[in-house]
């Protein structure tokens, strides 16, 4: 019996090993970001909502699997939600939040991966956003998208600050 018990333990963790379900941390300010946003002379801002896109696949914004493991984000398990809370973490730290201000920033959520090859490739990740920027009731839209490494997919050059 003992054996069997043992036996079975042993393939459990075996199993559970090369699989994990990790958080991301909490957004931590980034000092390239801090330093853009405070060089662009922009005047504080608000956010707005951030969301999935219409017609994008709800895992994009739930989960980014990376081979055997699976990353969630910290707030509400929603990447779109990660996106504002990240923006507003260096916006607030560059002293450019301002929830009263008459520009706001919205967003939605393009997409968001991150691709390990086998072997000795390097990996990449991608994340594609839609920004409506609304100054006095006028609003225009930028998707953040320029060619990936590969050239595949989308891949947006704000990094954010820290990953697990």
């Amino acid at each position: 019996m003992r054996a069997r018990t043992a036996a079975a333990a042993t393939a459990l963790l075996l199993a559970l090993a090369g699989c994990a379900i990790l958080p991301l941390g909490a957004p931590v300010p980034s000092v390239q970001n801090i330093g853009k946003a405070r060089a662009a002379g922009i005047a504080p801002v608000a956010l707005g909502t951030f969301r999935l896109a219409p017609g994008v696949d709800p895992a994009i914004d739930q989960r980014i699997v990376i081979r055997s493991n699976t990353v969630h984000a910290p707030t509400g398990s929603s990447f779109a939600q990660y996106l504002r809370e990240t923006l507003a973490t260096d916006l607030q730290a560059a002293g450019l939040l301002a929830p009263a201000a008459s520009t706001v920033i919205s967003g939605e959520l393009l997409d968001s991966r991150i691709d390990v090859p086998t072997g000795t490739a390097p990996a990449w990740g991608t994340v594609a956003a839609r920004f409506t920027v609304t100054r006095a009731g006028v609003r225009s839209t930028s998707a953040s998208s320029p060619p990936a490494p590969n050239g595949r997919r989308p891949s947006w050059a704000w990094r954010p600050s820290r990953w697990p």
